[in-house]
């Protein structure tokens, strides 16, 4: 037997343990066991670890355990991680006792003993890299993006010196970890075969366009690739969306979306009020009863769209379908824009970002304005060439949409777009005319949608349910001292009162942590390879275009009072995801620019590439999966599944819970305009509140029914 298939037997042997204890711990945990995500975590590692392993021995025994060993030291990293809003690397003794952390411990000081016997050439190359004056934004970007500020903002009881070492410890381990982990990919880099190497790269150049420098024409993978990409991330989000998420909203916005979506799909912007002697037993949040109407107060954008998906039965298909075909529009763009290579590479990153997946399997809102916005983009590319008037209409039209569903994002990219058509049609009044006219005749639906609602166009519903949450407060753009949610309200999410500089600080900062964690999920930091590109390159006009957008979308946010919290990462800076991965994918091209073309250097570059995105989709998803997004802020689809068994038709169900987003969950099987047998569900605190239900609604039976968050069990409870 050869020593290549000794040792891929070996590391199949592995993963197949691995494989068995994650069965067996799935099977108890199905059975009623305790669920210990870490654990659970851990052993779908070593399995992944193994098969990478197997996956990457054609290029070396040591470059193949390299590849494993980096599967294995980022997980131990996550590990370290405490879990929360606030994230951060555990530091205390008593934190680093708990769990798998020793051995997570372990696993690190081992690759830090590695990485410095086989990787000390990278001191040099960091050394080389801040030696210029234009390391100074790079150098900047890191202080302001790889620690939470908030750990010192909302932690006013503690003295500032004391937080502030925390944060300096923070800062510390994680440039260590960073330097620990280029020396780890050096060494992969190193050990790569350049043989074995040689042949890939041929046999890859003879069937898809990966480099700028190949011939021209289509390759039959050039035609499979965007489609391929798009068929994944479809498949990836949907199977996200069922079997982590249950098919439910994980956000408290997402209930009012199907809320509205509903009644928009039985042809109504509003529903009939509940009896108003139980009225107060229907409240969730962002639903409101006024004039004896029954609405949520959302923008109607993104409710329309859900209401075809729940015409069609599947409202939870709307968002991944809207992302594959975010892939298939942003590689016809820049396919357009700079060539096959960069098409290919930048539809990648985006496949394997986890903040795009996660956010594709959501009902959140985001993907709709992504797939408008690439859509209007590339509407306006196609019309500079073609010179046509009806494609800057489209753009107009779909930008239009953007503001129906959120309309600071249909503002903000609205004027940038404009300013595109301006500079780069031939006949610029015209299109600027049929732009302007698309994005009115559709964005005037806003206007049409408050009147139906609040009987002003110019009144939203959010208006007066706000000032009755909050009195005293108020939600909108700008500063000052009211405005944002009232003192102390949302805790640490918004740990300052009104909305000032210091607010504007914390929510930047916020805002790129998450994108540093979430848009690439790499130990490394998602922005590094962004970094690299303010180093290094010669900006094109594109490069200054998608400079511009990131600070018109971080200014423009900055003038509302909050940044979006921890839900589903960066989530209100998501329409800045399509240039953070332009000058992503220009740093690479940086990188790739500074070694020599024949030695074989850049192929090995492209392997690093390759070992990052499976590390991200097969180690950091999965700790989002098992450490967030499972039973995230204690939504689930227990009321889902009674429902779907017949339990619920045609009952006034009354719901004990003791926790708001428990409630929420149930909330979503109110379809007061739909047939008979749809279920009214109330949430009641007392004795009183049972009785007054059942006096309401006497033609109904009554279904008494226990939420996980009162009686402790995870499955909902019929009394």
């Amino acid at each position: 037997m050869s020593g290549v298939t000794r040792d891929r037997l070996l590391a199949l042997l592995v993963a197949a343990t691995a494989l068995y204890w994650i069965a067996i711990y799935r099977f108890g945990e199905l059975s009623g066991g305790t669920r210990e995500p870490e654990v659970f975590f851990a052993l779908v590692t070593v399995f992944f670890a193994a098969l990478i392993v197997v996956a990457f021995r054609r290029l070396g025994g040591a470059a193949a355990t390299w590849a494993g060993f980096f599967a294995l030291t980022t997980a131990a990293r996550l590990l370290m991680m405490r879990h929360g809003w606030l994230e951060c690397f555990a530091v205390s003794g008593t934190e680093l006792r708990e769990g798998l952390r020793p051995l997570a411990g372990a696993v690190i000081g081992l690759q830090g003993i590695l990485a410095f016997v086989y990787g000390r050439r990278v001191l040099a190359l960091i050394w080389r890299f801040l030696a210029s004056p234009r390391a100074i934004l790079p150098v900047l970007l890191f202080f302001a993006s790889a620690v939470h500020w908030t750990l010192v903002a909302a932690q006013r009881d503690v003295a500032a010196s004391q937080e502030m070492a925390r944060v300096l410890r923070q800062y510390l381990l994680i440039a260590a970890f960073l330097l620990v982990d280029l020396a780890h990919l050096q060494a992969f880099f190193i050990s790569l075969k350049a043989e074995t190497l040689a042949k890939a790269k041929g046999a890859l150049d003879r069937s898809i366009t990966f480099t700028e420098d190949a011939r021209p024409g289509f390759e039959w993978g050039d035609r499979v690739w965007p489609a391929a990409l798009a068929a994944f991330v479809l498949v990836a989000s949907y199977a996200i969306h069922v079997f982590v998420l249950e098919g439910v909203p994980h956000v408290p916005d997402g209930i009012p979306y199907l809320f509205q979506a509903q009644c928009l799909a039985d042809g109504e912007v509003a529903a009939p009020a509940p009896d108003p002697a139980v009225a107060d037993l229907f409240e969730v949040y962002l639903v409101d009863q006024r004039d004896g109407r029954w609405y949520a107060i959302t923008n109607p954008g993104w409710p329309a769209l859900l209401a075809v998906g729940l015409k069609l039965g599947h409202p939870g298909l709307v968002n991944p379908l809207l992302a594959a075909l975010s892939i298939l529009l942003l590689h016809a763009l820049v396919r357009r824009l700079r060539g096959l290579a960069s098409a290919h590479a930048i539809t990648a990153m985006l496949a394997v970002s986890p903040w795009f997946l996660f956010l594709s399997a959501s009902f959140m809102t985001h993907l709709a304005t992504l797939a408008c916005l690439l859509g209007a983009w590339l509407a306006i590319e196609v019309a500079r060439r073609r010179a046509t008037l009806a494609l800057c209409l489209l753009a107009g039209l779909l930008l239009g949409e953007i503001f129906l569903v959120r309309p600071l994002d249909g503002i903000l990219a609205g004027l940038f777009t404009a300013v595109l058509v301006a500079l780069s049609q031939p006949r610029r009044i015209r299109a600027l005319v049929a732009y302007g006219a698309g994005c009115m005749l559709v964005g005037s639906l806003l206007f049409v949608f408050n009147h139906a609602l609040t009987g002003d166009a110019f009144t939203p519903a959010i208006n007066a349910y706000i000032a009755e949450l909050w009195p005293g407060s108020t939600n909108r753009l700008g500063f000052g001292s009211e405005v944002g949610n009232p003192p102390g309200g949302w805790g640490i999410l918004d740990p300052f009162p009104g909305h000032g500089a210091r607010d504007v600080l914390i929510n930047t900062n916020q805002n790129l942590y998450h994108l540093n964690f979430e848009l690439f999920g790499i130990s490394l930091g998602s922005l590094l390879l962004l970094a690299l590109a303010l180093r290094h390159a010669r900006w094109s006009r594109l490069d200054r275009a998608a400079l511009a957008f990131l600070a018109l979308m971080a200014l423009g946010y900055n003038l509302y009072w909050f940044s979006g919290g921890p839900d589903f990462g960066a989530r209100y800076w998501f329409l800045m995801i399509v240039p953070m991965l332009w000058l992503s994918m220009r740093g690479a091209q940086c990188l790739a620019a500074g070694l020599t073309a024949d030695s074989g250097d850049r192929s090995r570059l492209f392997v690093v590439g390759l070992l990052l995105a499976t590390v991200t989709l097969t180690v950091f998803v999965p700790w989002r999966i098992e450490t967030k997004y499972r039973g995230y802020r204690g939504f689930h689809a227990g009321y889902h599944k009674l429902r779907a068994s017949g339990q619920l038709d045609g009952a006034i169900v009354a719901v004990e819970v003791d926790e708001d987003v428990d409630f929420a969950t149930a909330f979503l099987l109110n379809d007061p305009l739909g047939p008979e047998s749809a279920p009214l569900v109330a949430r009641v605190r007392t004795p009183d509140d049972l009785e007054r239900l059942k006096k309401a609604y006497p033609d109904r039976r009554l279904v008494h029914l226990i939420g996980p968050s009162r009686s402790g069990r995870r499955e909902v409870l019929v009394r």
